[in-house]
């Protein structure tokens, strides 16, 4: 009778140890999933970057993905334009385009090289070539829209051009800078994996200034083009930008709690 009590006894207290293990190693996972839980951005400055969470064996390294994003966007834009000037030529306002162009995807090229810390895992095969198929296919547009452009001289679209050349300058240095502090607040190795609340510049005023100022140079960009391609390609990366945004928004606000700021909006100050 002892036996059999005893052996109940150490029955219950195995049960009772598997369920504690059991219990920690969801705690555990719940943790892991709430620090991976910010996403549009899995580099600490980057204006996108898809779902990593799929490791395989056509993912890619994000940092390796972003390079290759970038300066392919390049090499396709100066690509597709030389062979179309070979029976056209460029205006003025479209050497300033192609210069805009060329600057903005080598400046994200070099800040994906040098400048972000990536956090996260591995880009999922169908994520990074929707993205180069979706970068690459609006490079060539623009390069075939620009020899084929007229010269505007009416007042109105010229003096839209100088505004949206305008919004391109202040959108590139806003993303630059935004870029600078995220990196910053994950200098050290310690800091890596950590999710740290944004202060400072426009973090102030919005959880994303980075997307903001993203946003703004493709507006200062299509205006300054006024192509047919370059507005679409505004739209859709607003929606997309907004998108990551907002869930980015949401993910501080249940994170950080009460602890972050109630004035502070998802992309654009004041507003949204």
């Amino acid at each position: 009778e002892r036996r059999q009590r005893g052996g109940g006894g150490g029955s219950k207290h195995r049960c009772s140890r598997r369920l504690m293990g059991y219990t920690k190693r969801k705690a555990r996972e719940a943790e892991a999933k709430e620090k991976a839980s910010v996403k549009g951005g899995g580099e600490a400055g980057a204006e996108s970057t898809p779902n990593v969470e799929v490791v395989g064996i056509l993912s890619l390294d994000p940092r390796l993905h972003n390079i290759i994003s970038y300066f392919n966007t390049i090499l396709v834009f100066i690509g597709t334009l030389s062979v179309t000037l070979a029976s056209h030529s460029l205006h003025f306002v479209d050497a300033i385009v192609c210069f805009c162009f060329v600057v903005h995807f080598a400046r994200r090229t070099l800040e994906s090289a040098y400048l972000h810390v990536y956090s996260r895992g591995r880009i999922a095969f169908i994520d990074w070539i929707v993205e180069y198929i979706y970068y690459w296919v609006f490079a060539a547009w623009l390069a075939l829209s620009l020899p084929l452009s007229e010269e505007i001289s009416t007042q109105p679209v010229q003096g839209l051009r100088l505004l949206g050349l305008c919004l391109w300058l202040l959108g590139e240095f806003g993303n630059f800078r935004s870029h600078m502090l995220l990196s910053q607040l994950r200098s050290s190795p310690a800091l890596k994996k950590k999710i740290i609340l944004p202060t400072g510049f426009l973090f102030d005023f919005v959880s994303s200034p980075h997307y903001f100022f993203e946003i703004m140079s493709w507006v200062g960009f299509a205006l300054l083009t006024q192509f047919l391609c370059m507005y679409i390609f505004l739209a859709l990366t607003t929606v997309i930008l907004f998108s990551w945004g907002t869930k980015r928004h949401n993910r501080y606000k249940q994170i950080f709690g009460s602890r972050y700021p109630k004035e502070r909006k998802a992309v654009i100050p004041f507003l949204i």
